[in-house]
């Protein structure tokens, strides 16, 4: 008998938001609404901070495309965590973004 390394699916059906398979392997569905408002309260949290501003517009943007690239979101809220992580809440949208992203 062969030693199964994959996934083996018969009969049925199979449904998921996201699969991942092999070592190493991750997946991640993130709900795009729930993203973008949060994008949005973050924007209103930076108000009068120009360069966190510009990084939460991008973000907005970012997560307006069909694929976000992960990376880049990654990139943005960290520019945004560090240009305004004096200010009260954006530390705390920030991990709510991270998490409704899944990065």
């Amino acid at each position: 008998m062969e030693r199964n390394e994959g996934i083996v699916i018969s009969g049925g059906s199979f449904s998921a938001g996201a699969v991942a398979v092999g070592r190493g392997a991750t997946a991640v569905q993130h709900d795009a609404g729930e993203a973008a408002r949060l994008a949005g309260e973050l924007r209103e949290l930076l108000a009068g901070h120009e360069a966190a501003q510009a990084d939460a517009d991008a973000l907005a943007a970012e997560l307006a495309t069909p694929a976000p690239a992960p990376g880049r979101l990654r990139e943005l809220l960290d520019g945004i965590a560090g240009a305004a992580g004096g200010l009260t809440g954006v530390a705390t949208a920030v991990a709510a973004l991270r998490v409704a992203i899944g990065i």
